[in-house]
């Protein structure tokens, strides 16, 4: 299979690919699947799990610095470690959904592509003598 000229400056790890093989009904379905997968199984347990991680209504400072040094480390650790996995959580969830719609998208996107070239390829077949029907 000959290179195209925009796929030249490819790695080299994918200039020889073959031929692309989807199945466009798996990805539709695996899509679905991960929308209700984050919807149902994830975003529910967020909310918990920030809770959870809220850190204990402490204030170091009020026994003074010198007092409870460790204390006063722990509650900032905790409170650095909560924020962060709830950034990340939520990341993680925008992440999921946006990653199912870009699979719903793409699968849409190649099933009227192949449905374009199937229709292409019949009409040579049904045509012979209009090489560009």
């Amino acid at each position: 299979m000959g290179l195209l000229d925009e796929d030249r400056h490819l790695p080299s790890w994918i200039r020889d690919y073959g031929a692309l093989d989807v199945d466009a009904a798996a990805l539709t379905e695996f899509a679905a699947a991960l929308a209700a997968e984050t919807a149902d199984h994830y975003a529910g347990h967020v909310e918990r799990v920030r809770a959870d991680l809220q850190p204990p209504d402490i204030d170091a400072g009020q026994f003074g610095p010198a007092d409870f040094v460790e204390l006063a480390g722990f509650v900032e650790t905790h409170r650095t470690a909560a924020r962060d996995t709830t950034h990340l959580l939520h990341f993680h969830g925008n992440a999921a959904g946006a990653l199912a719609d870009a699979v719903a998208i793409a699968s849409g996107r190649y099933r009227s592509t192949d449905a374009l070239a199937a229709a292409r390829l019949d009409n040579r077949l049904d045509r012979p003598d209009r090489p560009d029907a």
